[in-house]
Order: C-alpha cells, then structure tokens, then sequence
C-alpha cells in the first residue's frame, strides 16, 4: 500500500484543528493507516492566511481537500481506505452487479436483488 500526503492547514490556539490532529493520529495509529501527516500553520504565509482566513482546520489528501472544520475518527479511516484502494479493473468497473451477499443477524448468508439502472431514453 503507497504512503498517502495529509496536509492539515491549522494555526496556534485553534481548538478544533486540535480535535482534527487528534482524530486523524488516533485513526492512523488505530488502523495503521499508511498515512504522512504534514501540519501547515496558515498565519505564517499571508498567502494561506488570505485562501483560508478563519476556516481552519482543513485537511487535503493527496493534493484534493477532504475535510473542513471538522475530522472524525472513521470518516478519516474511510477516506484514506478508499483513497489507497487500488482502482477497479476495466473489466469490473463495466460488469453489472445482479446480486448481493449480505450477512443477517443469525450469519446466514442471503442474497438481495439490486434493480438495473434504466437505460437514459433518447
């Protein structure tokens, strides 16, 4: 699994960018998440200061924003999941799902019929 860019654009005495640091090293400690977290203060760049002014913390994975003001232990995990997922094949990505396995309170196994999407009328 590659190593996924965090950036988490803060500044000093921001209570919720604290909350945000502590949720996104909290996931990545819990799932080990291949994570590089880089902490950027916005007041020490006037350019930052002036893109982000007061919404602050905001954090971007990969070169995308993902979150702002607020990060949440396994929105985190499930963004980052999704993001080091490798992309579906071809094949995959154009095969239609007819059903699905779904486990059920006893653990059984059962299957559920999904709809096909109609085709877009001319």
């Amino acid at each position: 699994m590659d190593v996924i860019d965090v950036t988490l654009y803060t500044r000093r005495d921001c209570p919720l960018c604290e909350k945000a640091k502590g949720a996104m090293r909290a996931a990545m400690t819990l799932h080990r998440l291949p994570v590089t977290l880089h902490e950027i203060d916005v007041d020490l760049d006037p350019a930052l200061q002036a893109r982000f002014t007061n919404d602050v913390p905001v954090v971007y994975v990969n070169g995308r924003e993902a979150f702002r003001h607020h990060v949440d232990v396994g929105d985190f995990t499930n963004y980052i999941r999704n993001e080091a997922a490798p992309p579906p094949s071809s094949a995959e990505a154009t095969r239609p799902r007819r059903t699905l396995a779904r486990a059920t309170a006893g653990g059984a196994r059962s299957r559920v019929a999904h709809r096909r999407r109609p085709s877009p009328r001319p």
